[in-house]
């Protein structure tokens, strides 16, 4: 491990469902309900409209605050995990298909967010993974999963350099279907053709330079 760098368990610097709903919720009681299926790697397709408790499914039980990280405990392979967002209304409800993890004093959230994708908490979520259908871990693993981390100014200053690259690559994602959408037509161009394989292959050279920028943080 790094100098300075320390090992813990994530439900240590972390508050791992730190609310649900209660059974006694007023039937009345409206909400936006965030599924499994709203949730891709990084993004979280929000939710139109609310919904009333007494219709909402089952699942709906864990309340999210702005900032907290939803973490797809099924199939977490396909690393399903996003960071929530939105400091507008607090009535926002994830399916217990999700760990909801909450920052603590101590620990910064961003750097928490990151440290899910790497390697090391990859290679320890497919030991904890069962089933074959439906595979999946459970809350408790969660909070067991262990993470290197740094003295919290570092952490802060990593978590920025790891954020602004998936800014970058965001953004590069989106110039590049821009340009194919308006030169759709030109599809069958050699020239147009040669234009995509750089661009693609740019960005993929791009991202394996991030990939391999990221795993030296967190590699033990």
């Amino acid at each position: 491990m790094r100098d300075n760098w320390t090992s813990s368990e994530l439900g240590e610097l972390v508050h791992v469902d730190p609310e649900q709903l209660s059974s006694n919720t007023a039937t009345e009681y409206s909400f936006f309900y965030i599924d499994i299926s709203s949730v891709d790697t990084g993004v979280i397709n929000m939710p139109m409209h609310e919904i009333k408790y007494k219709g909402s499914p089952s699942r709906a039980r864990k309340k999210l605050k702005n900032k907290d990280i939803l973490m797809s405990t099924v199939r977490p392979n396909l690393k399903s995990f996003a960071h929530f967002k939105y400091e507008g209304s607090n009535n926002f409800i994830a399916s217990t298909g999700f760990a909801v993890i909450r920052e603590k004093v101590g620990s910064d959230i961003e750097f928490i967010y990151h440290s899910l994708f790497s390697m090391f908490v990859e290679k320890q979520i497919d030991t904890l993974v069962v089933g074959s259908n439906y595979p999946a871990i459970n809350s408790s693993d969660v909070r067991k999963l262990e993470i290197n981390y740094p003295p919290l100014p570092q952490q802060r200053k990593i978590a920025h350099i790891l954020t602004t690259c998936d800014t970058v690559i965001k953004k590069t994602e989106a110039a590049i279907a821009k340009y194919q959408a308006a030169h759709s037509a030109e599809s069958g161009h050699p020239f147009r053709k040669l234009t995509d394989t750089f661009l693609e292959n740019f960005f993929v050279l791009k991202l394996k330079h991030f990939i391999h920028f990221f795993s030296n943080f967190f590699a033990l």
